[in-house]
Formats: structure tokens, sequence, C-alpha cells
């Protein structure tokens, strides 16, 4: 038997018994609000649950919701309130799509989506205030656009479904609590304006696809830091910038790191590992800074700066051991304080543009066979420790020419 709700009275639900419906489904197209506040949770299978009504949908019960066959839950109109103490559990294959005001979640218990329909969210967006986690393991993706934004606090967002996570609207992704964990198999594509902000326990992305950034607010990655071990490239052509403090960064990516934004790269905290296995692009104009930690580099890949926002890095200073070369091409100069420069690398040193300017009370050593090479502004060494060339490829230097003040010797 299938059930058709109309008119203007809504339905309700009170007690403790519970609302079971299989076979075709539940249509919803009542002028008022569908209101369950029993004990006994509202399970629905077979044609799905297809919500059209002027009201919201209002869910308070203790029970929890439970959606399953193949079937979908489509809500439109005044948006999707869940506040129950059970869990909202989505086990079908037919998706779960809200527009209209969006998706409001305030229960108790865990949002879990384990269904292949995917879970899309328009209108106002969707606001998780709720007391367990939100596990996404389906296989559909997530899909957020509209003006409105994503937002998490308390337990953390896990997210290992097979389908991307697309943020294409306005209103930005904000998680809180414990941080977000990515392991899903598709990418993750932030397209919107709205910015990435995640706080508290960090981001880990273990994802086996892509992180793509091209909306222009921004990610911003506090609290335990930005763990990066994707199969896909880090790619940011917006123009927010990438701003990551706490625990700093570790890039352990089989593919490459790209920053064609103009917001920069700012770096704090723990500094920045990078061992990954591909190259290390920079061709944006915010320019790279690295405090704390410093930066050590033992990529498989080049580590290449093409654009006009500097290298700058302190704190420990930098390590370069990458199998390629290390080439800066930009305008905006190479900076290191703190602990100094090791070059280790198997290609060479090459310096353009802003010129080189050593101030660390470490040694600068060039063990490479690939020759640095400084022109533009040239190159002042102003360090505490020594300068020492033990290559063979030889130092050249142009433009500006060689200023050294430096505390200990040059050794060549």
């Amino acid at each position: 038997m299938c059930v058709t709700i109309g008119g203007g009275g809504g339905f309700h639900i009170a007690g403790d018994g519970s609302f079971s419906k299989g076979g075709c489904g539940f249509n919803y197209a009542g002028c008022g609000t569908l209101n369950d506040e029993g004990g006994g949770g509202l399970t629905i299978g077979g044609g799905g649950f297809n919500y059209a009504g002027g009201g919201g949908c209002n869910y308070e019960g203790d029970g929890g919701l439970t959606i399953g066959g193949d079937g979908s839950f489509r809500k439109g109109g005044g948006g999707f309130n869940y506040a129950g103490c059970g869990s909202l559990d989505d086990e079908g294959d037919g998706g779960l799509t809200i527009g209209g005001d969006g998706f409001n979640y305030a229960g108790c218990g865990s949002l879990d989506d384990e269904g292949d329909g995917g879970l899309t969210i328009g209108g106002g967006g969707f606001n998780y205030a709720g007391g367990g986690g939100c596990n996404y393991e389906g296989d559909g993706g997530l899909t957020i656009g509209g003006d409105g934004s994503f937002r998490k606090g308390g337990g953390g967002f896990n997210y290992a479904g097979c389908g991307s996570l697309d943020d294409e609207g306005d209103g930005g992704l904000t998680i809180g609590g414990d941080g977000f964990n990515y392991a899903g198999c598709g990418s993750l594509d932030d397209e919107g304006d709205g910015g990435l902000t995640i706080g508290g326990g960090g981001f880990n992305y273990a994802g086996g696809g892509s992180l793509d950034d091209e909306g222009d607010g921004g990610l911003t990655i506090g609290g335990g830091g930005f763990n990066y071990a994707g199969g896909g490239s880090l790619d940011d052509e917006g123009d927010g910038g990438l701003t990551i403090g706490g625990g700093g960064f570790n890039y352990a990516g089989c593919s490459s790191l790209d920053d064609e934004g103009d917001g920069g790269l700012t770096i704090g905290g723990g500094g920045f590992n990078y061992a990954g296995g591909g190259s290390l692009d920079d061709e944006g104009d915010g320019g790279l800074t690295i405090g704390g930690g410093g930066f050590n580099y033992a990529g498989g890949g080049s580590l290449d700066d093409e654009g006009d926002g500097g290298l700058t890095i302190g704190g420990d200073g930098f390590n370069y051991a990458g199998c390629s070369s290390l080439d800066d091409e930009g305008d905006g100069g190479l900076t290191i304080g703190g602990g100094g420069f090791n070059y280790a690398g198997g290609g060479g040193f090459r310096k353009g543009g802003g010129g080189f300017n050593y101030a660390g009370c470490g040694s600068l050593d060039d063990e490479g066979d690939g020759g640095p090479t400084i022109g533009g502004d040239g190159f002042n060494y102003a360090g505490c420790g020594s300068l020492d060339d033990e290559g063979d490829g030889g130092l050249t230097i142009g433009g500006g020419g060689f200023n050294y003040a430096g505390g200990g010797g040059c050794n060549y």
C-alpha cells in the first residue's frame, strides 16, 4: 500500500510507537509540518520518502530516522530540521537530497550515510550541531550548492565515500571539533567563494583523488595541522591563500603540490615537511612563508618557484634533500633565517629575480653537483655560520654581485 498525505493538517507522530513504511514509499505533500516526537523511530523503505510539503520537516524523536531500500529522501521547501536523539542513518541507494532552507542537524546521535545515492544539499546549506560524529561512507558523493554553508562542530567529520566531495556554494565549509578526516576514493573539490576553514583536530587527507581549491575564500587549517597523503595532486588556484597553523603541514602525496593562486602559502607551528613523489610548484603571487619548525624538502620532484611573492623561511631553517633541482625564477627573493640552509639535492640550485638573502645562524652547505646559480639582485650572505660549497657544479653569481658579511668562513 502507498501512503499519500495532503491537505493542510500535517502529519504528527507522538507516543512510544514507531512509524514504519515499506513498499512504494511515503509521499508527503501537505501544507503543514511533519512532526515526529515519538520514541519508536521513523523507518522508510521501498520507494523512499518524498517530502513536498509547504512547512518544515521536524524530527525530535528518540528512535532515529532510517532510510533503506532503493528509494531516496528528498526534501524541498522549508528545509529539514533533525533534532532527534537517535541516529540519522541513510542506508538506501536513492540518495538524500535537501533543498530550500537547507539541513539543520542537531541530533544527539550520529549522522551516518552508507548508501550509494549521495547527499546533495542546496539553498540554506548544512548546519551540523549534533553530539555524535558525521560519518560518510557512501559511494554517491556529497554536493553542497547554493549560498548556504557547511558547518560541522563537535565530533568532527569523517569522509570515506567513493564519490567526490564537491563544494559549489558561496557559504564556505567550516569544520571544528575533532577536525576532518578525508579518506574518500574521489576528489575534494572546492569551487565556492566561502573558503574552507578547519580547526580543532586538523585535517588528514588520505584520499585517492586530488584536492582542488578553485574558490576565492582560501583554505585555513589550525589546531592539529594538515597531513596530506593523497594519491592525487593538491591544486590551489584560488585567490584566498592556503594558511596552515598548529601542527604544521606534512605532505607525503604521490603527485605534485601546485599553487597557482594569488593568496600565498603560509605555514606556521610545526613547519612544512615535503616528502611527495611529485614536484612543488608555486606560480602564484602571494609567496611561500614558512615559520616554526622550518622546511624539510625530500621530494622526488623539483621545487619550482615562478611566483612574485618570494620564499621566506624562518624557525629551524631549510633542509633540501630532493632528487631534482630547486628552481626559483620569481621576483620576490629567497630569504632564510634561523637554522640555515642545507642543500644536498641531486639537481642544481638556481635563483633569479629578487636575489638571495641569507641571514641564518646555521651554515649554508652546498653538497650537490648542479651548482648554485644566482642572478638578479645578487647574493647577500650575513649568516653567523660558514658558507661551504663542496659540489662539482660551481658557483655563478650575476646582477648585483656577492656580499659576504658572515661570521664564519667562506669555503669553496
